[in-house]
């Protein structure tokens, strides 16, 4: 049955009356906000996905066996299942991208949990694969997960795969740094589109961007017995192979190799490296891998996490020494600033009560469990650019440019404003506006001021880095000459108004 998500189309509706836009009309694809933005609403747990459709999806919270969120947990046992009445041509999920844009797609087709379960459901023979830029911010921000406005870059391309089990690996036909650029020229107009909305209550300081793509069903093999299109799992990577172990090979044996320079994890169908010198002679800033040397302290009943003791100088010459906690499975050491979350350091064993695996530290344990999810999840910064600053550049010169003056005090450290009007004994506004409006005269060199109201246009405006400082440098016209204003920019003071703000200097 196609399943049509009506919390997610009255959070839209809002959302467009926020924004000013056309309401849309119901819809089971991605839904048209204009005629240049499209709208997306992202689940968040367990990943960040959308989809035109889920088959089964629970009416509650709760996630349903055919949840978008299959296609991220490393496991060929579970999948994506979509839910339409037909057999899933026009469906669609979409899965976003780390900022750091992978050079492959990793697709295990159809339902993997059993060679049964593979040819009774459909699987999938073409797919579509566009690359969005999308955008949010704190006002979007539902329940369960977020809206955003995006926009697709040019040049969707079409993948075709084989009817088998396993993975297959797609080259991605995007030119880094043309997506990049497309991307800051995107933020640009989205700001300045939206110019009302982020003027309001600082709302520019939680504007963020991020890269996804949706992957839509144009052809499938058909079932034997079911008419759903189905996908086991999804992963970009930059490689035409996996960068973790599936979830499908057990794992028999982790050990060091003779020479203690590299880790070897053995599953039921291959082999794989851990780690080696290297990589850690790379990461230590080492010049001699011969001096790193590398050894299993400790394995997890389950083989599914290892200790590492990583010698950095050689053995009975060490200078360096450090416990780092691995994930087989994920074939990845877990950093100490994802540790730290947990409040503990320096894995020294594990242990195991009842069917839970816990990491035992110097100074604590925790549930191994957890751990992967944290980092299964990723932190946020992961996936999103911040574009508080280019947000703050452009809504503070168009609020010169448009004399607005409370969209200005808007854009200012909020003690230094207070701090200035009470040291001042007024409110004049205006008066405080103008004091800011004080620069470099570009043909001269001398220091002019140049009051709100003779001020015809922003040509510019740009950061710089100066002796430790970021400032923002605004170059403001009055159709005669030109003046470089600047200002610091700084953190918030006041816990109620984090972000970044102005303040003359």
């Amino acid at each position: 049955m196609k399943h049509v998500d009506f919390k997610s189309l009255l959070l839209l509706t809002a959302l467009c009356i926020v924004l000013g836009l056309p309401v849309p009309a119901h819809s089971q694809s991605s839904y048209l906000v204009d005629t240049s933005w499209q709208s997306f609403y992202f689940e968040d747990a367990r990943g960040i996905y959308s989809a035109s459709s889920e088959l089964d999806k629970p009416d509650d919270l709760s996630f349903g066996p055919y949840t978008p969120a299959n296609l991220l947990d490393n496991d060929l046992h579970t999948a994506w299942v979509e839910g339409a009445k037909d057999n899933g041509v026009g469906q669609w999920v979409c899965l976003a991208m780390l900022r750091n844009i992978p050079g492959y797609i990793a697709i295990a087709n159809g339902y993997q949990k059993s060679r049964e379960l593979f040819l009774k459901n459909n699987r999938i023979k073409r797919l579509k694969v566009s690359l969005y830029v999308g955008f949010t911010d704190v006002s979007m921000v539902a329940q369960t997960g977020f809206m955003a406005l995006a926009r697709p870059y040019p040049g969707s391309f079409i993948i075709t795969l084989e009817d088998k089990e396993g993975y297959q690996y797609f080259k991605l036909p995007f030119t880094r740094s043309d997506i990049e650029a497309f991307r800051r020229g995107l933020v640009s107009q989205y700001i300045t589109q939206f110019y009302s909305k982020f003027a309001k209550s600082d709302m520019y300081n939680s504007l963020r961007d991020f890269y996804f793509v949706r992957f839509e069903i144009l052809d499938v093999y058909p079932g034997t017995r079911w008419n759903d299109a189905c996908i086991s799992e999804i992963h970009y990577t930059n490689k035409p192979g996996l960068d973790f172990i599936p979830g499908n090979e057990q794992i028999v044996s982790i050990y060091e190799n003779e020479q203690m320079d590299r880790v070897i994890v053995k599953s039921d169908k291959s082999k794989y490296i851990l780690t080696d010198a290297s990589q850690w002679a790379k990461r230590m800033n080492v010049t001699n891998e011969g001096s790193v040397v590398l050894s299993v302290l400790d394995i997890s009943p389950d083989n599914q996490w290892v200790i590492v003791d990583v010698m950095i100088g050689g053995a009975g010459r060490r200078t360096e020494e450090y416990n780092v906690l691995y994930s087989v499975r994920l074939l990845r050491p877990i950093s100490e600033d994802l540790l730290q979350t947990f409040n503990l350091v320096n894995p020294v064993g594990f242990t195991q009560r009842g069917k839970d695996v816990y990491v035992v530290f110097s100074k604590g344990e925790t549930k191994a469990s957890d751990i992967y999810d944290a980092v299964i999840l990723h932190s946020v910064s992961d996936y999103f650019t911040g574009d508080a600053r280019q947000a703050l550049g452009i809504i503070f010169s168009k609020a010169i440019e448009k004399k607005d003056v409370q969209v200005i005090l808007e854009c200012v450290e909020r003690s230094y404003f207070d701090h200035y009007m009470s040291s001042k004994n007024g409110k004049d506004t205006t008066n405080f506006v103008n004091n800011m409006l004080i620069g470099r005269d570009l043909a001269t060199g001398e220091r002019v001021s140049m009051p709100l109201h003779r001020i015809e246009r922003v040509d510019k405006f740009y950061y710089e880095q100066y002796g430790g400082k970021d400032l923002l440098h605004v170059v403001l016209s009055d159709g005669k000459r030109q003046i470089d204003c600047r200002w610091k920019v700084v953190e918030s003071s006041i816990p109620y108004f984090p972000g970044i703000y102005l303040v003359p200097g």
